[in-house]
This record gives structure tokens, sequence and C-alpha cells, in this order.
């Protein structure tokens, strides 16, 4: 049997690695869905690996997957709304430059817009995230100390999940 503090730094490594971070980095306290972010393929492969080297039954978490966890994201119409919107400001940036600068190249128009709108892009992700941490999570969690639970007791208890 494995020691409790081999089983507790494993769980960490094993998630780190998937979010490519230090195991440091992860906490007790941590969420799977809310504080780490993580979603669909990811969650699923740190079950697998979890399951599979700590002989841990996630069973009962088959049923309630979509209560749990959201599916992994993947483009989508509202985000390339959001790309569009981001754009704005890098027409509106670049257009202002070329009028103050008259001779400015077509070429150096296109590089102002374009990076205006990443950065602008990126700019709102980040808020979005930001608010999403600070705002309590809706869907149960499962943290990273209900896993070394699992881990040790070979099944995961959703009950104390929530409590």
């Amino acid at each position: 049997m494995k020691e409790p503090e081999h089983i507790e730094t494993r769980i960490k490594q094993i998630v780190a690695a998937q979010i490519s971070t230090s195991p440091d980095e992860i906490h007790d306290w941590d969420t799977i869905d809310h504080s780490l972010g993580l979603a669909g393929d990811d969650v699923d492969e740190i079950f697998k690996s979890i399951a599979d080297e700590f002989n841990v039954d996630f069973s009962e978490l088959d049923n309630l997957w979509q209560e749990y966890f959201l599916p992994e994201v993947s483009p989508s119409g509202s985000h390339m709304i959001v790309v569009l919107l981001a754009s704005v400001p890098g027409f509106i940036v670049a257009m202002l430059t070329r009028v103050i600068r008259n001779n400015l190249p077509h070429s150096a128009f296109v590089s102002i817009w374009i990076t205006v709108s990443v950065a602008s892009t990126f700019a709102w992700g980040w808020v979005s995230r930001v608010r999403e941490k600070k705002s309590p999570p809706v869907r149960p969690q499962i943290s990273i100390a209900d896993l070394v639970a699992a881990a040790r007791t070979g099944k995961l208890d959703l009950h104390r999940s929530n409590s």
C-alpha cells in the first residue's frame, strides 16, 4: 500500500501534468472544474490515470458527469462573435493612426489592426476568466482533497465532495 504523503503528491503530479504546471501550484482545496478550469477530455484523462494507478472506482460519477463538468469548449458562433467584436478596437486604433499619419503604409495599418485585435481578444478572455473565478460555482465540485481521499479508499465519495 502506498504511503499517504505519496498518494497526495502523486495526485498533484497527475493534475499538474495535465495543466502544465508545477505540483507545488496545486492545493488540496483546488477544484477540478472551478479553480483549475479543467473540462472534457482533460478531466477524463486525470480520472483514468488515478483509476489505473490507485484502482479507484469512479463508476458513481459516470451517470452524473454532466452535473459536475462542462464539455470541453470548442470554437463556436459565440466565440466568433467575440473575435469579431474584439477586432473593432483594433480597426479604430488603426484608422486613427492612419488619420494622424497620412502616409501610413497599408502593411502597418493591417499590423496595427491585427495586433490590437489580438490583444483585445486576450484581454476579454482574461477578464472573463477572472470574473468566473470570483463567482461561486453553480455545479457541484470535486477537489484535489476528494481525489486524494478516493485514491486512499478506492472510491470517490460524491456526498463528501458536495458538503
